[in-house]
């Protein structure tokens, strides 16, 4: 039976024993960044306006570590699924009162969700702390004055609100997976990059399997990626004068149509075949972890 002071336990282990790693992945960029402007040059048209570039710069340095969080989630989950046979911890594991879906549960809500909204806050605390220096390095302290801090905390807020929402809907749109690495690095090891990517190339090749698996894919990737596209054209529609960036036009999304959007999204065939592909890989993990207790 599901017990939450044990899956809390679960999860605390997650984070102390990567604390350091997903600290150094998502912040050594915007540390770097925010190191080295005050001695670098900030090359950006005269004429665009400060409240913009202010919010644009706290938005884009929180995307970036959420980037990096999830690059770090993918780069990672072919080690979490063999981490406990390899430090010989399984036994141990096994001897306390958790089911072994408390343990996959555990590992997914940390590195798939609370890492990336952890990444987002350590973003946006890093973006407020680099806006001043890029404004003062842009137009000198005059710039200061002229930002419309109500207006920069309202846009930040609400891109803010949409990033936490983005991501819970990108944690369910890459279950799969990570789900499916973290199941074939637990049967095959340090073949299951390799396996997996050569059963990806042979349906999408096969004659059998070429067109269903191709417009899946496509399919897929599109309304997984519809997240990240929907909220950036959100920040261009609230943010851009004249609806235009680099002189092309882009279609407007208000917040509204894009949670509308993406609650739609999520009642597509691709986003129940990539759970119902997530389950699978979870008992496939969940056998192999009992088998090698």
């Amino acid at each position: 039976m599901f017990n939450a002071t044990r899956f809390k336990t679960l999860m605390l282990r997650e984070w102390l024993q990567n604390r350091w790693t997903w600290l150094i992945a998502v912040g050594s960029l915007p540390t770097l960044v925010l190191l080295i402007t005050p001695f670098g040059q900030v090359s950006l048209p005269k004429d665009l306006p400060v409240t913009l570039v202010g919010t644009a710069a706290v938005c884009v340095t929180a995307l970036l570590a959420v980037t990096f969080a999830w690059l770090t989630t993918l780069f990672t989950a072919s080690g979490l699924a063999r981490r406990d046979v390899q430090d010989r911890s399984i036994e141990f594991w096994l001897s306390l009162p958790s089911t072994h879906g408390e343990h996959v549960g555990a590992q997914y809500l940390m590195h798939g969700l609370l890492f990336p909204l952890g990444a987002l806050a350590l973003g946006l605390a890093l973006g407020f702390m680099l806006l001043p220096l890029l404004l003062v390095k842009w137009q000198g302290l005059a710039a200061l004055g002229n930002v419309d801090w109500g207006l920069l905390f309202g846009r930040v807020g609400l891109q803010a609100g949409l990033g936490v929402v983005g991501l819970v809907l990108t944690a369910l749109w890459m279950a799969p997976l990570v789900f499916v690495i973290m199941a074939a690095s637990a049967w095959v090891k340090r073949l299951a990059l390799p396996l997996l990517i050569v059963v990806g190339v042979l349906l999408a090749n096969l004659p059998a399997s070429a067109a269903a698996f191709r417009a899946f894919m496509m399919t897929w990737l599109s309304l997984g990626g519809a997240v990240v596209d929907g909220s950036v054209r959100v920040f261009a529609t609230l943010n851009v004068p004249g609806g235009k960036v680099d002189g092309d036009s882009f279609q407007p999304m208000l917040p509204v149509e894009f949670l509308t959007e993406s609650a739609k999204d999520l009642a597509s065939p691709q986003f129940a075949l990539g759970l119902l592909l997530s389950a699978v890989a979870i008992y496939l993990l969940i056998v192999k972890r009992r088998s090698n207790g």
